[in-house]
């Protein structure tokens, strides 16, 4: 029994070392949601930064060598630039915020960790929630980072699919 209960937290522990080393790269079952507020007209194209306050990782100091925020950036610059919408910082019509969140289930024969990752288009002014999309998925431990990269892109390809709204 203690033998078990010791593999149970080893899973665990290496579902969490993955997910904080994927945090979501590296993810099967891919499930996304989006949400905008319909009075905003979202042009083809536009100008937005970044809200530095709104982009949050998860609080593991191991998190700091894995490099996670530039990665998400990069995915999500390269798929919002697809979409005609560049980064700047002259004549913003928008604010871009992520939040990155893994939790870990444990139970007695079984630990799974859910990466999901929360996407928000501000406007600037008032920090106005204009569209807001997440995308969640059970994190794979066994992907290496190039398949986690590609896993990543892929999942905000997917989550920004139909960006700008009314497109």
């Amino acid at each position: 029994m203690r033998a078990e209960a010791g593999n149970g937290r080893r899973r665990a522990w290496l579902a969490t070392l993955a997910a904080l080393a994927g945090a979501g790269l590296a993810c099967s079952g891919l499930e996304t949601g989006v949400s905008y507020d319909p009075m905003e007209a979202f042009p083809p194209t536009a100008a937005w930064t970044w809200h530095e306050p709104g982009l949050v990782l998860p609080a593991d100091p191991r998190l700091a060598e894995l490099g996670l925020g530039p990665i998400l950036e990069d995915a999500i610059t390269s798929e919002l630039a697809r979409r005609g919408y560049k980064r700047s910082l002259r004549n913003v019509r928008y604010l871009v915020a992520y939040q990155l969140r893994v939790s870990t289930r444990t139970r007695p024969e079984e630990s799974i960790s859910i990466a999901t990752l929360s996407l928000l288009v501000l406007e600037p002014g008032s920090l106005h929630t204009l569209w807001s999309g997440f995308a969640r998925a059970e994190v794979d431990p066994a992907r290496n980072e190039a398949e986690r990269r590609h896993r990543l892109a892929g999942a905000v390809a997917k989550l920004l699919r139909d960006f700008p709204p009314g497109s």
